[in-house]
């Protein structure tokens, strides 16, 4: 195989990630936009570039800064007791602070329910070795994740078009 051969295989597999990547973060402004028009939660809220730690950024009704990562899961929001988070997303949620912002964890389950998890309160969470498989790559992996209770975020249910608050 030819070095040319070899960098158009390479050049499709990012142009694939890429694209993923691009539907993802529409899919992800979608559902952050039906939340904040259900909820009120936030005055005001911009999507980020692509590849930054953090997918939104904005103010809360309450008028607090936030960044908000965002994520969508594929199963029930009563499959895991605990979701997991990657230390670096935990890092910067931990700038973040630092610097007066609120950072929020938004995870959008297969059920139609959001789970809100104020990042501010998970600080101290411990890392633990876990499994995943990864959609970009298309491989598993032995990664170390912190791992987020469910029973600690705020819960949201989708009902005829509109989130409505459940816990």
């Amino acid at each position: 195989m030819t070095f040319f051969k070899v960098q158009d295989i390479y050049n499709k597999k990012e142009k694939q990630m890429e694209n993923y990547y691009n539907s993802q973060e529409r899919i992800d402004a979608a559902l952050m936009s039906s939340l904040s028009a259900s909820t009120g939660l936030w005055k005001s809220m911009e999507t980020m570039p692509l590849k930054t730690r953090h997918d939104f950024s904005g103010i809360t009704s309450s008028g607090k800064k936030c960044i908000i990562e965002v994520k969508q899961r594929i199963v029930s929001s009563e499959t895991f007791k605990e979701v997991f988070v990657e230390p670096l997303k935990l890092d910067d949620f931990g700038k973040a602070l630092a610097n007066d912002f609120l950072p929020l964890y938004i995870n959008f389950f297969a059920d139609d329910t959001a789970l809100v998890w104020d990042m501010s309160q998970a600080m101290d969470c411990k890392y633990q070795p876990i499994t995943i498989y990864d959609k970009g790559d298309e491989t598993y992996k032995v990664v170390n994740r912190i791992a987020l209770p469910t029973k600690n975020a705020i819960k949201f249910k989708k009902e005829n078009e509109k989130w409505i608050r459940t816990k």
